[in-house]
């Protein structure tokens, strides 16, 4: 299909910010969703009210739930020290070359299944958070093959062609799996909890279920049905947990391979923190390297190098150029993270391009990873807590090195998000002197 691309900065914020509203649709890729999440529900791939609707119920709930509060750090901190803790009962048991990816994923996972389902992945759930793990990222990496960008434009009939026979009916399988995982949950919510109580709701899924039962009481017409709610856990475990995890393993990898930036880490570390003591968000304005680190891993791993893709809604003009109605349209941020105006020598892992002279961080405008205007990352507030809490003290505990002898490979691996490859380092503990 033709797709219109806006490559700048300055063209996406004229655009997609200031003129939102006009670009808030979204590709009809009515084949391809009904493969891989049984049609357009959920949030990330619907527009109009059952999008504004569900968005706005959300971004409700999630901030009844403190994001962005002390509450969600309470969480994020709980999850960081048993991933602590792991780490340390593995080098008491004499493991050598440490696998952080599967520490992170476990840590990340806790935090959003507590959120959507009531329950952290705790040692008697970690097979079933893993079995789904896997399922989830077969479907992401299946969805990344050229194969299935191909079938975006009509999915159906390539079932009937060999070369793309076996993954449609692989994305097929691996959504019915994920929808069963979450309609067993569900259901056990539904046989465990109260649709009448006022008590506030302890997870997403019982928020739903509530409003569910109330608009059915009044008889009205609503989007609160049982599909939405399983593609809006597909869209939020997906974007909670993928990008978070992958996040937090590339600034690993990073600073693995730049240990000069690691140790400009764990210098402000020691001057402003100087005790293994935990991190919180009220130490980040003194934080302005790993800041800077947080920052720099987000442009330089470019997690979702496709954006979703978006539809005009009535027809506009750009640059001269006359788009019709209904053209399908993508603000390239990939585009604007490698941009040698923004950000020189682009391609190198450089913390310092978002300091100013005096070591001061700041945010600037062509950093974009959580996207821009209507379809803004609804969860960018819990996951720039996460990276900041994760990264910071995993780093105040830990100093990681590569194993000369099992090299980590630095190609990145495509799927629906960029993954680094999995790699296994050296653990030690950092010493503070008592």
């Amino acid at each position: 299909m033709p797709v219109v691309c806006v490559n700048d900065s300055k063209t996406i914020y004229e655009t997609f910010v200031k003129d939102g509203e006009t670009y808030a649709g979204r590709a009809q890729l009515t084949e391809w969703l009904e493969v891989v999440k049984h049609g357009q529900n959920g949030i990330i791939f619907s527009e109009g009210e059952p999008w504004r609707e569900h968005r706005r119920f959300a971004l409700r709930v999630f901030r009844d739930f403190g994001f962005g509060k002390n509450l969600m750090q309470e969480k994020i901190l709980d999850e960081f020290v048993y991933m602590m803790d792991s780490i340390k009962a593995d080098k008491k048991a004499g493991i050598i070359n440490h696998s952080l990816q599967d520490h992170i994923d476990l840590a990340v996972g806790s935090v959003i299944n507590s959120l959507l389902f009531g329950f952290r992945c705790s040692s008697n759930k970690k097979e079933d958070f893993n079995a789904q793990k896997e399922i989830i990222g077969a479907a992401m990496k299946d969805s990344g093959r050229i194969e299935a960008l191909i079938m975006q434009s009509g999915a159906h009939k390539f079932r009937f062609l060999p070369y793309f026979r076996k993954v449609y009916y692989d994305i097929q399988k691996n959504r019915d799996k994920t929808w069963a995982y979450f309609d067993e949950h569900v259901q056990k919510r539904k046989e465990t909890m109260d649709l009448d109580s006022d008590a506030d709701p302890v997870d997403y899924v019982e928020a739903f279920l509530r409003q569910q039962h109330q608009l059915n009481l009044k008889g009205e017409k609503h989007h609160f049905t049982d599909t939405q709610l399983y593609g809006i856990l597909w869209d939020l475990w997906i974007a909670g947990q993928e990008t978070t995890s992958h996040t937090t393993a590339w600034a690993c990898q990073y600073l693995i391979k730049n240990l000069k930036c690691q140790a400009k880490v764990h210098e402000e570390l020691s001057k402003f923190i100087g005790s293994d003591r935990l991190i919180t968000i009220t130490d980040k304005p003194n934080l302005h390297y790993i800041n800077a680190v947080v920052a720099e891993t987000q442009r330089c791993c470019n997690l979702v190098n496709t954006n979703v893709l978006h539809r005009t809604l009535k027809d506009v003009k750009i640059h001269g150029y006359d788009i019709p109605k209904h053209t399908v349209i993508i603000s390239h941020i990939t585009s604007v993270l490698y941009d040698e105006r923004y950000f020189p020598d682009p391609y190198t892992f450089k913390p310092e391009r978002f300091l100013d002279k005096n070591g001061i961080f700041s945010w600037p405008p062509e950093l974009m990873p959580f996207g821009l205007g209507k379809r803004a990352c609804l969860g960018e507030s819990l996951a720039r807590m996460e990276l900041f809490l994760f990264i910071a003290n995993l780093f105040n505990q830990f100093i990681f090195k590569e194993n000369p002898e099992k090299p980590i490979n630095e190609e990145r691996h495509l799927c629906g998000t960029i993954a680094p490859q999995q790699y296994t380092c050296l653990v030690e503990r950092r010493s503070y002197g008592y």
